[in-house]
């Protein structure tokens, strides 16, 4: 019987890639490995178990190796994939770079279980982003710094600091992904920080700008203005804009 090895690493996407990085490198087979972000509450008989600290050194390797040798599509594929709140995201990435990279299986090859495994995961994590990108709203500290709170099934920060640093590259904001407890902190013409660990006062309510919340009160108005009673459809409306998103939105505040 082959013995089983099973890579356990922080639940990110520098997590996912040292992993694969550590697991190419131990060259124990292919086919043994598996990559867990989570402690197993049961231990298996005929498997090692390995723990695997994050290094954005590896992760940086892992990465530029996987620009260099896949397509732009299937790199966002695998990146999607990786952050995806699903349990079994580590292994369905490894072993679908196993299969482009060694054997030149295309990601389109729904046949082979663990490459049909992400290309569900990136459907699911490309549909999240993409809600999130209309329904994230900004507030203004009286000091000018614009914070929004989000908080995703899904790892999506990283993404979400790529696109609000191109959008709003002079200003200084914060985002907060409120499960995680991590922030994208962004300053004015510079790059994105992220930080762990982060709380956000309890007080911060009073000290959003009174010019923010006059705007918000006429957005608010704006949105009750336009609506047309008679054609009020509740469960379409739920349907494009699902109720987990609503408690962060001036809208429904």
């Amino acid at each position: 019987m082959t013995e089983k090895h099973r890579f356990i690493c922080e639940d990110s996407l520098d997590g996912i890639f040292t992993a694969v990085y550590d697991a190419w490198a131990s060259r124990c087979g292919h086919e043994a490995v598996e990559i867990s972000v989570r402690e197993p509450e049961n231990l298996e008989f005929f498997c090692q178990y390995h723990q695997i600290p994050s290094s954005s050194e590896k992760a940086l390797k892992v990465a530029r190796t996987l620009r260099q040798r896949l397509s732009v599509r299937e790199y966002e594929l695998i990146c999607y994939a990786a952050v995806s709140y699903a349990e079994d995201k580590g292994t369905a990435v490894y072993q679908s770079l196993v299969r482009r990279l060694c054997f030149r299986e295309r990601f389109t090859n729904q046949k082979n279980p663990f490459i049909r495994r992400i290309n569900e995961l990136y459907k699911n994590t490309w549909s999240e982003y993409h809600h999130l990108l209309g329904f994230t709203r900004f507030r203004e500290l009286d000091s000018g710094i614009l914070i929004a709170v989000i908080h995703p099934r899904n790892d999506l920060l990283l993404m979400f600091c790529e696109h609000f640093a191109d959008r709003l590259p002079e200003e200084n904001f914060v985002l907060w992904d409120r499960n995680r407890r991590r922030a994208c902190v962004h300053r004015a013409g510079s790059s994105c920080v992220l930080l762990s660990d982060i709380s956000l006062s309890e007080g911060l309510q009073s000290e959003y700008t009174k010019a923010d919340g006059t705007w918000e009160a006429l957005w608010r108005e704006f949105c009750r203005s336009i609506a047309i009673s008679g054609r009020k459809n509740r469960n379409l409306q739920r349907q494009l804009l699902p109720l987990r998103f609503r408690d962060t939105m001036t809208e429904f505040l």
